[in-house]
């Protein structure tokens, strides 16, 4: 069975006696690499690990013979390279097990998941080599389903409508009352800080640091404001289901802003700064409402001008739009690092996965594999917890405060399902912007994006069996690979 990986300037063929590779059996992988240039290709040192993933469940995850021998063959054009792995039994309790389930085999090339170990690694040293012709600026061919899924993340911006939820979004004094609350030190029980605080229009409208500090250090990392009108879930643990509920949990948390309804309501009242505008949008004086009325109303404002908090148009945008309008002269604009890095993304490191759409994210949540501990002792329940929150919030959608009657916006509130898998899940964020937003994570704890992409591809894997992940794998990524996956998300 053959197979053929190209670029403009690289091919990479790699083949093996038959199509199935049967159990216990010796068998061999031929791998060739070409490229576009007449000088002879320098011998490397390459590893190969022909093992398993390792399992919890007592499958042997090594060869049982090592590799043999290691002919390398040196051309002008090329090089080739053949490998023979014999003895290779897979077994449980003394017995041969069957050949690998649908389960085991991996969807892009119809190997088993040993085999792909063994492939992937090969590949990849072959493709080291050929290090002149791969680093050229060569703008990068993508196939047809690759510049579907690129085309698939526009065209940006988005329109998207007023929250029926809440019936001062898009309402111009609201949006301007919004700001003016937005950057007032009266929302917070000392007048110490205020929501610009911790979400700096230089910084992403994040704060640049590992975990938010407000009154004390919180335990996450402070999210960026970016396009929220565009998700379904608020917060890294989803305990939102609008923006107006999310604008109240700084409010209240002691460890931020510290306030209660009735001291925000007073603190606007005694404000006349405040207190005019609120009269003017909502009706009434402040204390002519109940305390929780004028926090939610308050939140609202809050609400109608972070909405307004959107990223332009990027490098991305741009080349994206001319794939789709086949400019050559600007898809060529655009960096091949960034080309190759976007090829990355949308193919075999995977990404599109979680991150895709214009908004470059699916909303929802995953366990990533990073700690739960904010604290020795103290656990971050995630998702888990979020969902908790939400169940019993009168703030969410389902509860007195929402603005559309006939509740058409709380579908997905209504049927969200609280599971064991839950704990440690995180939300997963835009990458839109993501230049501008470090440190990154939940917890703060990677602080560039190559870090990030590292952690990705150096994921234990271990960690993912015994947290039943099902999408995650490790990349095993070359760090020229990491430095063009870096590259395209720059330009986001």
């Amino acid at each position: 069975m053959e197979n053929r990986l190209s670029t403009d300037s690289t091919a990479v063929t790699y083949k093996t006696e038959s199509a199935k590779i049967a159990v216990g059996k010796p068998f061999s992988i031929e791998v060739v690499a070409c490229v576009d240039d007449d000088d002879a290709i320098a011998p490397k040192r390459i590893r190969v690990d022909a093992g398993m993933p390792t399992h919890g469940h007592g499958i042997a995850h090594t060869p049982s013979e090592k590799i043999r021998s290691w002919p390398i063959k040196i051309r002008r054009d090329g090089f080739s390279l053949t490998e023979r792995l014999a003895n290779y039994p897979r077994r449980l309790r003394g017995r041969q097990t069957p050949a690998p389930n649908r389960k085991g085999q991996d969807r892009a090339l119809g190997f088993p998941r040993s085999l792909r170990r063994l492939l992937w690694p090969l590949l990849a040293a072959a493709c080291s080599l050929i290090s002149a012709a791969a680093a050229s600026d060569t703008p990068v061919y993508f196939t047809d389903d690759e510049k579907a899924l690129i085309l698939s993340r526009g065209p940006w911006p988005v329109k998207i409508g007023p929250d029926p939820s809440n019936r001062v979004s898009g309402d111009v004094a609201a949006i301007a009352y919004g700001k003016l609350l937005f950057e007032s030190a009266d929302l917070s029980i000392d007048r110490g800080r205020s929501c610009l605080t911790c979400h700096k229009p230089t910084l992403g409208h994040g704060d640049g640091k590992p975990r938010g500090i407000g009154r004390v250090r919180v335990d996450r990392n402070t999210m960026p404001l970016f396009n929220l009108r565009l998700n379904t879930w608020y917060g890294w643990d989803g305990k939102s289901d609008n923006l107006w509920a999310q604008s109240i949990a700084p409010i209240l948390d002691p460890r931020e802003l510290g306030m209660t309804p009735e001291e925000l309501q007073s603190r606007i009242a005694e404000t006349p700064a405040l207190a005019n505008p609120y009269r003017n949008i909502f009706g009434a004086y402040v204390t002519a409402h109940d305390a929780e009325t004028a926090m939610v109303n308050i939140a609202k404002a809050l609400a109608a001008y972070q909405e307004t908090l959107t990223s332009g148009r990027s490098a991305f945008d741009r080349f994206r739009d001319a794939l789709a309008a086949d400019d050559a002269a600007e898809i060529a604009a655009y960096p091949a690092a960034a080309q190759r890095g976007a090829k990355l993304f949308v193919g075999r490191a995977r990404c599109d996965l979680c991150h895709f759409g214009t908004n470059f994210t699916n909303g929802e949540f995953h366990d990533i594999s990073l700690p739960h501990f904010p604290e020795q002792g103290r656990v971050d329940k995630g998702r888990y917890g979020g969902i908790l929150v939400l169940r019993r919030s009168r703030y969410n959608l389902l509860g007195p405060f929402n603005d559309d009657a006939g509740r058409t916006t709380a579908g997905f509130t209504r049927h969200v399902r609280l599971t064991l898998r839950n704990w440690g899940e995180f939300r997963v964020p835009s990458l839109r912007n993501v230049a501008r937003t470090a440190p990154y994570m939940h917890d703060g704890s990677k602080g560039t994006l190559e870090d990030v992409v590292r952690h990705y591809s150096e994921i234990p894997e271990e960690r993912l069996h015994q947290d039943d992940e099902k999408l995650l794998r490790p990349l095993n990524l070359m760090d020229d690979e990491i430095a063009d996956l870096v590259a395209f998300l720059k330009t986001l």
